[in-house]
């Protein structure tokens, strides 16, 4: 048999088995699909509704969490110099830790400032945004001087999300120790 038929062969199998990868992957994206938007509680909480979020007074985050937050994004910088820029892209999740830290220091953040702090393009920053938006972890107001400017803030929801991965991270490292 010529190396051109096996090729052929080859290059036939591959895209049979391509296509059956294909096949799977829509059937599971439609399974998950089907139970997201049926909102079964069991596969995906309700964002709105977040136990033990009435305990927490997301006014209110200690020094000790900023601190914890900062050695984290501190961290992150440190591995960005290790591999190629861009490999782990963590915007989202960077611009959510940028917006509680800042509520922590009770500063004021626009979008664009957001955009800057994370070193996304703006149109990235705003998708990235907008779905944490939807999931309810952060809002926008117009700038009450200046109604050009988007103000962002993360909110009660997102607070008690982040304070939580603190928790979950805190057992983990505790765990190593």
């Amino acid at each position: 048999m010529s190396s051109t038929r096996r090729g052929a062969r080859n290059e036939s199998r591959d895209q049979q088995e391509l296509a059956g990868l294909s096949t799977t992957m829509m059937r599971h994206s439609r399974r998950i699909k089907r139970a997201l938007d049926a909102e079964d509680d069991s596969v995906r909480p309700k964002l709105s509704v977040v136990p033990g979020l009435e305990a927490d007074d997301p006014s209110e985050i200690a020094p000790s969490e900023i601190r914890k937050i900062n050695a984290y994004i501190k961290a992150h910088r440190r591995r960005d110099l290790l591999f190629s820029p861009g490999m782990f892209g963590d915007s989202a999740w960077e611009m959510l830790l940028d917006l509680f830290i800042a509520k922590g220091e009770t500063r004021q953040v626009t979008m664009d400032s957001v955009c800057l702090a994370v070193g996304v393009p703006a149109s990235t920053a705003w998708r990235k945004f907008a779905a944490l938006e939807e999931d309810g972890l952060v809002a926008r107001y117009p700038d009450p001087d200046d109604r050009r400017k988007t103000m962002v803030e993360v909110t009660p929801v997102g607070v008690h999300r982040i304070r939580l991965w603190l928790s979950q991270l805190e057992d983990c490292t505790s765990m190593a120790g």
